[in-house]
């Protein structure tokens, strides 16, 4: 009796610390689950961000196409008004002055002998001089317009705002990249993005945090496979298919108790 008894005790503890180690296994997986749910709905709150961000990039692309073309047409018609009005400026000049020469060297030509009217033709002549220069600074003037309406096509047109629209979709990009990757990584990854020379691609920068709290830069091919995974996740915001349910963990079966042995 006493050895059945013994046995009894035995399997009750086994028995019992089965089913603590079943509810602490159990504990575990549900606080492993709630933690993968936790950052599922972070990822999902990050890719809706991330489209909100790509829909206002497309909507002021849209306006500033539609300001680039209403600019474009703006500078196209002044540069044809200053470039006519400088023609028409230049041959009026031209003619006054070819018309005040004519009648000075008629004057000088014919024997005169009234000295007034040889005043009175100098005196037109000085004021067909100060029209002709007058005309000439309009004309200057409007070559000069003619000028920065050339300049303001360059800096306005399709090149100029293309750069700049580049420009601000890629600080706004990697700003949404640098936080994506600091929360995949926990703070470990640190990305920086630029244009090149001749803003034709982008070039990524990595700063990787190390044992002792500083930071190492790295080129793309020297990441791990889960760096370089996050540093991809970080650069494109696209949305991606949402995951399926994450399964739930299955609680272990509470023991059957072993039959007693008949004596």
């Amino acid at each position: 009796m006493a050895i059945a008894e013994a046995a009894r005790r035995r399997c009750k503890e086994a028995l019992a610390a089965a089913e603590e180690r079943a509810h602490a296994e159990w504990r575990e997986g549900a606080a492993a689950l709630s933690a993968a749910e936790a950052e599922e709905a972070r990822l999902h709150a990050a890719e809706r961000k991330a489209r909100e961000i790509v829909e206002e990039i497309g909507r002021e692309i849209a306006e500033r196409r539609a300001a680039e073309a209403a600019a474009a047409a703006a500078a196209a018609a002044a540069a044809a008004a200053a470039a006519a009005a400088a023609e028409r400026a230049a041959a009026v000049a031209s003619l006054q002055v070819q018309h005040a020469m004519d009648a000075v060297a008629a004057m000088l030509a014919e024997v005169n002998p009234h000295a007034v009217r040889l005043e009175d033709a100098q005196a037109q002549q000085s004021a067909h001089t100060e029209a002709a220069r007058r005309l000439q600074a309009e004309a200057e003037e409007a070559a000069a317009s003619l000028r920065v309406h050339t300049e303001l096509t360059d800096h306005f047109g399709k090149k100029g705002v293309q750069n700049l629209l580049y420009t601000v979709a890629l600080a706004q990009l990697e700003a949404a990249a640098a936080v994506y990757a600091t929360e995949l990584s926990s703070g470990r990854l640190q990305l920086q993005l630029s244009f090149d020379d001749q803003l034709r691609s982008v070039r990524k920068r990595v700063r990787v945090r190390r044992a002792d709290g500083s930071f190492a830069e790295r080129s793309v091919a020297q990441l791990s496979g889960g760096e370089w995974r996050r540093v991809g996740l970080a650069t494109n915001p696209s949305p991606s298919p949402s995951p399926g349910p994450t399964p739930r963990p299955t609680p272990h079966p509470e023991p059957k108790p072993r039959p007693e042995p008949d004596h």
